[in-house]
């Protein structure tokens, strides 16, 4: 139960990063004018499935740090159906001013706790959300894939800083071409991160080596005066490093990838995105994901 025990702890931590962010109210004097709904779900290889629904406002408004605290949607019906059988998530919420001195709100998400519906390779997960009239649905897969076969470390080569080092990790990919990878990775109590997404156009049916570089907060990274660059994407002597290579579809994939790609081109859903969303319904972008997962865990000595 990795996956789920820190996912909880991770959302929060980024939902609470978002709101330190802002030190002051937003403005934004762009075009677009339509309401839009945000729905960021996924299901892990052995874990249960997460839902979050926010609201993203419209770009004239002038937006508050109460706004953003608000943006997160309740008392919405969330569905997944798997196998012909259906299972209706419950919603939890976290009240904010318990956590923040920066604005009031909930932080509302949605989770299946019955121990039933679990992520298993190769099944579909069929997700269906009603919210205020609307209907939303998508579908998430969960690929087959190889073995990561085994994870070493070696220094990180910095000048001075002989306490880093860097994770590499020898793994194969199927002999069919149009397999694609996201890479997570956790360092000791450390929420898990995003450390990254790759396909196999160049590594198509061989084995192969890799460098994981160590995934974090962007929130941290931005907002930390104290912030060690040189130290940006590696670990250090006596941590413990868990490692997973997640096998995703293709539109997960390209959700994934064309979002990265926007964030550091003008910002994420602005009006001239080019996020490939996956989710069907009226005004509504995001992305709900299937992740089977391959992980390996290796404690570097001191």
């Amino acid at each position: 139960m990795k996956a789920f025990n820190i996912k909880f702890t991770a959302i929060l931590i980024c939902c609470v990063g978002m709101l330190w962010a802002c030190e002051r109210e937003i403005e934004l004097d762009l075009s677009y004018t339509e309401d839009l709904i945000v729905i960021d779900g996924s299901i892990f290889e052995h874990e249960p499935p997460t839902v979050l629904i926010k609201k993203v406002f419209p770009f004239q408004k002038e937006i508050t740090i109460d706004d953003l605290a608000n943006a997160y949607l309740d008392n919405a019906k969330v569905t997944v159906t798997v196998d012909s059988t259906s299972y209706e998530l419950t919603e939890i919420s976290v009240d904010l001013s318990e956590i923040t001195e920066l604005g009031t709100g909930e932080f509302v998400a949605y989770f299946e706790f019955s121990g039933d519906l679990i992520g298993e390779r190769g099944k579909a997960y069929h997700l269906t959300v009603e919210l205020e009239g609307e209907t939303y649905t998508s579908s998430a897969y969960l690929p087959h894939q190889t073995a990561m076969d085994s994870i070493w470390w070696e220094p990180a080569g910095i000048e001075g800083r002989d306490e880093l080092v860097k994770v590499r990790v020898h793994a194969s990919d199927a002999d069919t071409l149009g397999n694609y990878y996201k890479i997570f990775t956790q360092r000791n109590s450390e929420p898990m991160y995003d450390a990254g997404i790759f396909d196999d156009k160049a590594i198509n049916g061989l084995d192969y080596d890799i460098t994981v570089f160590r995934g974090e907060s962007n929130y941290v990274a931005f907002n930390d005066d104290d912030y060690d660059l040189d130290a940006a994407g590696f670990f250090s002597k006596g941590d413990t490093v868990y490692v997973a290579r997640a096998c995703i579809t293709k539109d997960v994939y390209e959700f994934w990838s064309t979002l990265e790609y926007d964030n550091s081109s003008g910002g994420a859903f602005s009006a001239t995105t080019t996020v490939k969303s996956n989710i069907n319904g009226n005004n509504v972008l995001g992305c709900w994901a299937g992740y089977s997962m391959e992980e390996s865990t290796i404690i570097i000595p001191e």
